[in-house]
């Protein structure tokens, strides 16, 4: 988030408060499930140019492999921006600036490296585990994620975050796993509920506020000006990516002061998890000549929220009932991390922040607890906004020492700050624990991993449609400890995949091998196949999938038996075309025109149909050698063909 002045980039100071957590969940090995994971594409430097569709990530949980939520955001030149940002031109290409994002909850157990997720695709490339540590508890406890690369693999995880524009009563909502968050038109925040495993609770937010205070002008002194969001923001541009695991949104507002349109423009990032919603503020310079005494942003709650309890780093329970509160000492200290939180029935909100001293400034709480509608026309000098209320209105203010303005360098550190939404009871103490949280963030350790057991190293699976089969080929070019191949198949319309055949493998060998399957009966539409490779210990991994479109012919089709000449028998293939079902029948004749056996005689569905002759007549007997005749009818339809039995 930065401030900037048109042909400049200068940033200005400004504090984006709203509040939350989630309910507590168990991570695997730490205990930190709201804590997100972001590892960048220089860290992942292999798969650096792939095709950020070919990434994904899983985690080993109780025995198995998990395929996990998570997301890739581009980092790209923005040429608008003259800097590197997520809102510009993508090229689906990982980039060392990109990020790989997950949630640490989702996160398991190490494994060795010689187990591998099952698609023999991930095996052509190294794997990177993903180490979390939690520096916060002694000693640090670990969680893992495996991230791989393949063009076979298919999605198969749900998404925590969801974005939606249009929405009745606000003007863009994310919706998360403990919270729904929205705004209005004018894109202030107005709209806050927590959920929880009943539904969706109350809305809890009156609105967010801001409060510009100063003069411009050769002396300072009284402020001359007064703004609030209503009077200082002006057309508010959004921009917005949104994924599986977070939702970055980007809001720009013009700025006004005295009624006066400034070339001066707010640039609010904000980056919202699950459980949690995040602003880096990095501030580039405010120059003191804008005259500012006073900045402070707040979030002003409804009255819903009447019997709750308000705790700071300073203080604790202090009673949210609409009537005025005296805190004698405001005051954060600086540099540190400090939080401040609302509790009650609804839930918690609490934030968490941390900045560093500025010069000629005083960072303090802001804080009212008001009921009274007449005190809010009063209210700043300019009256208030939103209800008119103050309800736990709570946030940070940031005030010049003495006479001269606020001047924040260009080289001033930035500030961090993190609101948790957390469904469920918590004490003042939980505020304390969110602490050191952001004082002992997660440690990511990223390191390469290559398979050390690749049991059959093969080359792309083939399908091709063949006289109404489809005949797969694959070949390997060494096996190591290999029993085989199950044949797989899933229809359009099929949720499951179906065993349809075993190939047997080489065992072990280091000589090229060709292997080939022929499925007769495939059904007529879409399908996809792929092979499930077995060692002799019972591993297993799978190919890549292919598919093959059947159509339904358009004509009476009867195909060459196959073998021919044959002994002891033969298949014989037919097509039957689109339409309502016939009876039909194939019947082998002899070269006198007589009947030797009747193989088809039945009602049957439009497709392909194979059925196989053993060389025998109908009571059972071997024909003889010699010419043999297979008539197929439909309707008024004949097709004839001429086969050779041999001894």
């Amino acid at each position: 988030m930065s401030l900037r002045l048109q042909n400049q980039h200068h940033a200005f100071f400004i504090l984006f408060v709203l509040a939350g957590i989630p309910g507590l969940l168990a991570g695997a090995g730490i205990e930190r499930p709201f804590d997100p994971v972001v590892v960048t594409g220089a860290q992942l430097g292999d798969f650096l140019g792939a095709d950020t569709s070919d990434i994904y990530v899983y985690a080993w949980v109780e025995g198995s492999w998990r395929q996990i939520p998570f997301q890739i955001d581009q980092v790209d030149w923005n040429s608008e921006l003259a800097e590197y940002s997520y809102f510009a031109p993508h090229d689906a290409v990982l980039d060392s600036l990109d990020e790989l994002c997950f949630m640490a909850v989702d996160m398991g157990d190490s494994v060795a490296d010689n187990r591998w997720i099952g698609d023999i695709g991930s095996t052509l490339y190294q794997r990177y585990q993903v180490a979390a540590w939690d520096t916060s508890v002694v000693p640090a406890r670990k969680s893992y994620a495996y991230v791989y690369r393949s063009s076979s693999i298919t999605p198969a995880f749900s998404s925590y975050m969801t974005y939606e524009t249009g929405v009745v009563g606000v003007s863009d909502t994310v919706s998360a796993q403990s919270y729904i968050y929205g705004q209005n038109a004018d894109a202030i925040p107005d709209f806050l509920s927590l959920l929880t495993d009943e539904g969706r609770g109350p809305d809890i937010l009156d609105r967010w506020k801001i409060r510009f205070k100063g003069s411009i002008g050769p002396y300072w002194g009284t402020p001359e000006y007064i703004e609030s969001e209503e009077s200082a923001l002006r057309d508010p541009a959004l921009q917005v990516r949104a994924g599986a695991v977070r939702v970055i949104h980007r809001r720009e507002f013009g700025i006004n002061m005295q009624g006066n349109e400034l070339p001066l423009y707010l640039d609010l990032e904000s980056v919202f998890y699950p459980w949690s919603y995040k602003i880096n503020l990095a501030k580039e310079g405010l120059p003191g000549y804008l005259g500012m005494q006073e900045m402070r942003q707040t979030v002003d709650y409804l009255p819903n929220i009447t019997g709750s309890l308000f705790h700071w780093s300073g203080s604790t329970g202090i009673p949210v009932d609409g009537a005025l509160d005296i805190i004698p000492d405001k005051s954060f200290d600086t540099p540190a991390v400090n939080w401040y939180m609302v509790q009650g029935e609804f839930g918690m909100a609490a934030t968490v922040f941390n900045m560093l001293p500025i010069t000629g400034t005083q960072l303090s709480l802001y804080y009212i607890d008001d009921s009274s509608t007449e005190h809010g026309a009063e209210r700043d000098g300019i009256g208030d906004t939103g209800d008119m209320m103050a309800y736990a209105e709570s946030g940070v203010q940031l005030t010049a020492s003495g006479s001269d303005p606020i001047d924040i360098e260009d080289d001033d550190e930035n500030l961090a700050a993190t609101f948790y939404y957390l469904p469920g009871y918590h004490t003042a103490a939980y505020g304390d624990s969110l602490a050191d949280y952001t004082r002992h963030p997660l440690r990511i350790v990223v390191t390469p991993r290559t398979n050390t057991v690749i049991p059959v190293e093969m080359t792309a699976l083939k399908a091709q449609l063949v006289k109404g089969s489809v005949r797969l080929e694959w070949t390997t070019v060494s096996e190591s400890n290999n029993y085989g191949f199950d044949v797989e198949r899933r229809g359009a319309a099929e949720s499951s995949w179906s065993k349809i055949g075993f190939v047997k493998g080489n065992g072990t060998s280091q000589i090229a091998h060709a292997y080939q399957f022929m499925d007769k009966e495939p059904a007529t539409g879409s399908n996809s196949y792929r092979l499930k490779q077995i060692d002799f210990d019972g591993r297993s991994t799978y190919s890549q999938e292919v598919a093959v479109d059947i159509q339904l012919p358009e004509r009476l089709e009867l195909g060459q038996n196959y073998p021919n000449p044959f002994n002891p028998g033969t298949g014989i293939t037919f097509q039957l075309p689109a339409g309502e079902q016939q009876r039909v029948t194939l019947a082998v004749y002899n070269l006198l025109g007589q009947k030797i056996r009747t193989l088809v005689d039945s009602n049957l569905e439009p497709g392909t149909h194979q059925v196989y002759w053993d060389g025998r007549d109908d009571r059972g007997l071997n024909a003889v050698s010699g010419a043999y005749l297979y008539r197929l009818q439909l309707g008024a339809q004949v097709l004839t063909r001429k086969m050779i039995k041999m001894q």
